[in-house]
């Protein structure tokens, strides 16, 4: 609790003042050990801390992928309501130097596959540390990763370090085959149980 968590409370308050006031005033609490009314009304404070237990339940949040690196990390949680999910973004960068480099993005999406594209299209993730893979998406991600393996202009010079981190996280098995004739190296993979 603080001064600004106080202030959204209050403009909460004031923006549902009519519904909050109204329903503090029909609500009564309960005696404890009779079971039975009182005339003693819930408090405002009471209505909205019982609205926020609630809205809680009906909105679930998760983190369905994460990136981490030094100083920062890139992840999509999706929100699912009332009125279906959608996928958010988050791109957070410290900057240490005070030059006000900082990054803080957050976008908001229908589905998964938009926000996992802005990463898969600007940042090497399968050389960084993965600590979120949420298993409805692991096939998709594993796709991609294959794209970008077979992709003959990565660059792939460390990837034999982050490779057992890969299937570990996505719950596969990578294999590497050479076609002896051109000589390129191509992949594929394998779910594990």
């Amino acid at each position: 609790m603080n001064i600004t968590s106080l202030g959204f409370i209050h403009t909460f308050y004031l923006e549902n003042k009519l519904e909050i006031d109204s329903l503090a005033a029909q609500t009564f609490t309960t005696d404890f050990f009779s079971g039975k009314q009182t005339k003693n009304n819930y408090t405002k404070a009471k209505i909205i801390d019982m609205y926020g237990f609630n809205y809680g339940k009906l909105i679930q949040t998760e983190k369905v992928f994460e990136i981490l690196g030094e100083g920062g990390g890139i992840y999509i949680s999706r929100k699912k309501d009332e009125m279906g999910e959608k996928f958010i973004y988050h791109h957070n960068e410290f900057d240490a130097s005070d030059e006000g480099l900082d990054v803080n993005i957050k976008d908001v999406y229908d589905d998964f596959e938009q926000p996992f594209q802005l990463i898969n299209n600007k940042y090497p993730w399968y050389i960084l540390h993965i600590s979120v893979v949420h298993k409805e998406f692991r096939n998709y991600i594993s796709e991609r990763l294959i794209e970008k393996l077979n992709d003959k202009s990565s660059m792939l010079e460390h990837f034999e370090y982050h490779k057992e981190d890969l299937e570990h996280s996505l719950k596969i098995k990578l294999n590497s085959n050479v076609n002896h004739l051109t000589n390129n190296l191509t992949w594929t993979y394998e779910k594990l149980k």
